[in-house]
């Protein structure tokens, strides 16, 4: 079977930086499974593997805004050590979720500065012009339960896309 809308994909991927710095690879964890049309990776690479079989491997090289976007100072901000419930926790590089009123998001300690934090909501990849090398292993219908593992029947139920398709449930057929 070949890969396309509606497929669910096993595939092995490392990610690097064009210099050859490795940023992810699943060799430790093995394969991880894509739901193909779904924007789980990047447009440059689904466009890639479109079409491809089990066994088939790609080079892609996707610039940095067609990637994880360019890095933007907006998305940066210092915010007072008291905003966090548990400030004693914090750590440069960790990872903290945050709401802003209508989603969450992964915000990034850059610098503690005293009574000051610095936090940055741009992917962790920002500004980096990379490399996937992608292996599929397997290429199969989706059903119901790959649905399910990547977006749970509640989400799919609460979904009315009045904000778009795609924007709460990965997808609808309106």
């Amino acid at each position: 079977m070949k890969i396309a809308d509606k497929t669910t994909v096993l595939l092995n991927y490392v990610l690097k930086k064009k210099d050859g710095t490795i940023l992810e690879t699943t060799n430790e964890q093995g394969p991880v499974t894509i739901l193909f049309g779904y924007k789980m990776f990047p447009k440059a690479v689904e466009d890639a593997i479109e079409g491809k079989d089990a066994g088939d491997s790609v080079i892609v090289e996707v610039d940095s805004q067609n990637a994880f976007g360019k890095h933007s100072d907006e998305l940066v901000s210092i915010v007072p050590k008291s905003t966090f419930k548990t400030p004693e926790k914090l750590v440069v590089g960790g990872d903290i979720i945050a709401n802003d009123g209508s989603h969450e998001i992964i915000l990034r300690v850059t610098a503690i500065n005293g009574d000051e934090v610095t936090v940055d909501a741009n992917h962790p990849y920002a500004g980096l012009d990379v490399v996937f090398e992608v292996g599929i292993m397997d290429v199969r219908e989706t059903t119901p339960e790959d649905m399910a593992q990547f977006y749970p029947q509640q989400e799919q139920d609460d979904c009315d896309c009045s904000s778009g398709c795609g924007s709460c449930c990965g997808g609808c057929d309106h």
